[in-house]
């Protein structure tokens, strides 16, 4: 990304993108699309066949998943399920931390919900009709990915790594 080779542009959340963060991303030629963020990348069309950086995890409140989760399942859902955060869960096929309820219906609205937002966001791409990259950088993983595990790795690293092969 030196040479500018590669030209990233980067999804994240709205309006609550540090400064910093942009500027450090916009240091490394990477812009950050204003027009679609989590919540909004449902039918954006302008970032097809670029290369994007998808940043962050789109959660929401413990409590919308709750509203989600009685009005789908009524008073099979358990309110005073808990938040669990320090033990490790299984996300599609990896065992990480990651936050999640201990009720299992809960668990399922969650996970509908961050796989639904994350898999519009890299759609965005429309990476089956070019020959472009989306680069997703979260605490989820999705089972379509191709997984890269980088630890204490810099982000000039990951650009080699990802797009050597």
């Amino acid at each position: 990304m030196e040479d500018g080779k590669y030209n990233f542009t980067a999804l994240t959340y709205k309006g609550t993108t540090s400064k910093t963060l942009v500027e450090a991303l916009e240091a490394r030629n990477i812009s950050v699309d204003k027009k679609t963020y989590y919540g909004k990348a449902i039918g954006q069309d302008h970032l097809k066949g670029k290369n994007i950086v998808l940043i962050g995890t789109p959660n929401v409140p413990e409590i919308t998943y709750k509203m989600v989760g009685i009005m789908l399942f009524g008073d099979k859902i358990d309110l005073n399920s808990e938040f669990i955060t320090h033990e490790k869960q299984e996300v599609n096929e990896f065992r990480l931390r990651y936050g999640t309820f201990n009720d299992p219906l809960l668990k399922m609205v969650q996970s509908y919900n961050l796989e639904s937002e994350l898999l519009q966001a890299v759609g965005r791409a429309r990476l089956s009709r070019g020959n472009n990259t989306a680069i997703l950088l979260s605490r989820y993983p999705l089972k379509e990915a191709d997984i890269i595990h980088f630890q204490g790795t810099t982000i000039n690293r990951m650009d080699k790594d990802v797009n050597s092969n």
